[in-house]
């Protein structure tokens, strides 16, 4: 919902996370992460983004992905290139959308509930909205709201609350401080 009139901005950004940093491609990405029996993913919808990390607590393993997943998130390279693929992936689901009977019942529900408000419009964006989006609209977004002030880390699984804290500590100082939305 904070990409106001760029309908889809916030799904892009989110889509180009894990696709490249400034000393990993996509491909080391992946390979890193499944080297050490790591997965990562992401989600975008109206009210957030998120990223997951599941990953074995054996330490080696743990160090390793643990360190891979706060250069992914932290150090994203937005290459215009890149940001064309995801654009014109985004713009094929948006296709794929149009045929389906619940997507577009959705769409048409969202929009009649929420009229003129951001969460009348599609997290997607639309064709013509994400054909507009700029890489300059994809790293002012990125530096306003992937900020430390505004990420929520929840940790699942065999940590002490002390490292718990380490963890947390290490990933929010790999962001800006920034100002919460």
């Amino acid at each position: 919902s904070r990409d106001k009139n760029a309908h889809g901005l916030s799904n892009l950004v989110n889509s180009l996370i894990g696709e490249g940093t400034k000393k990993m491609s996509a491909n080391d990405i992946a390979d890193k992460f499944s080297s050490v029996g790591a997965q990562f993913s992401s989600f975008d919808d109206r009210d957030k983004s998120t990223f997951s990390l599941t990953t074995l607590t054996q330490a080696s393993y743990f160090k390793k992905s643990i360190k891979t997943f706060v250069q992914v998130v932290s150090q994203p390279v937005f290459s215009t290139e890149t940001i064309s693929r995801i654009k014109n992936q985004i713009k094929t689901s948006l296709q794929l959308q149009k045929q389906s009977p619940n997507a577009t019942a959705q769409r048409a529900l969202y929009k009649t509930l929420f009229r003129n408000s951001v969460y009348a419009h599609p997290v997607l964006g639309t064709d013509a909205s994400v054909g507009k989006l700029s890489r300059e609209q994809v790293l002012e977004f990125y530096h306003k709201y992937y900020v430390a002030k505004n990420a929520v880390l929840v940790m699942v699984g065999n940590l002490s609350l002390k490292q718990a804290h380490v963890l947390s500590k290490k990933i929010s100082q790999a962001f800006l401080p920034g100002h919460s939305a």
